[in-house]
């Protein structure tokens, strides 16, 4: 059984692609504990033979998954984007709140079915959404990632590398709103730390609260910024 193609829709369909499909799935279904290579396999048509001639261990598919997710989103928002440098900004923090405020999906999680059962069934909603409003809602997925970086050192470089890549795209978006007379910021350093923290946080209390002000943090980014932030019609 192959998985719905709403995560990673722009990856080749291949072995990789359906590995870090069904991966993704478990993943949030289960948690990160509950992510084994005989799940990710039951998951697929594929024999946990092959998921290992592909993959060393789930953790080399979980770092895989975390990098071409982050991917994903980078051109989504920025480098495959024709909007000016306000609106690409403007699209990306409406989509991050809107994941802290859990607005972004109603489908229900698949965590209390059968394993082993055909749990690929009429998703049109899901489908029609698309890959953006998946991430959003399993957002807790991340933040369960994320906390592996405190205790393992192949994980904390894989964030740190990743949010390298997205503290980059920050910097050029807003150097670039700032060179079009856009933005009016006495430093990007500093304002893209700010912004890079505020996202990060965002995700955090969102996934693991439910007292987050979107608003309050869309009302700082207008102010430091002049962004005006509307959560996005996704």
């Amino acid at each position: 059984m192959k998985d719905d193609t709403t995560i990673l829709p722009n990856a080749p369909d291949d072995t990789h692609t359906e590995i870090l499909r069904a991966t993704f799935r478990v993943l949030c279904e289960r948690g990160y504990t509950g992510v084994t290579i005989s799940r990710i396999a039951t998951r697929t048509d594929i024999a946990k033979s092959v998921v290992y001639y592909h993959y060393e261990d789930k953790d080399d598919i979980v770092q895989t998954l975390l990098d071409q997710v982050l991917a994903e989103l980078l051109s989504e928002y920025f480098r495959d984007s024709d909007d000016d440098p306000a609106h690409r900004l403007e699209n990306f923090f409406g989509f991050i709140f809107a994941v802290a405020d859990g607005d972004i999906t109603d489908t229900k999680s698949d965590s209390d079915m059968d394993e082993n059962a055909d749990l690929n069934t009429d998703s049109s909603h899901t489908v029609e959404k698309g890959f953006k409003h998946y991430v959003g809602a399993h957002s807790q997925a991340y933040v369960e990632l994320r906390a592996q970086a405190a205790h393992d050192q192949v994980f904390r470089e894989t964030i740190q590398a990743n949010e390298t890549k997205l503290r980059d795209e920050l910097h050029a978006c807003l150097d670039a709103g700032v060179a079009a007379g856009t933005f009016d910021i006495d430093s990007v350093s500093d304002a893209t730390e700010f912004l890079l923290t505020l996202i990060e946080g965002a995700i955090f209390r969102g996934a693991t609260t439910d007292e987050i002000d979107t608003e309050a943090l869309a009302d700082i980014i207008e102010r430091k910024l002049g962004i005006i932030i509307h959560e996005a019609n996704l």
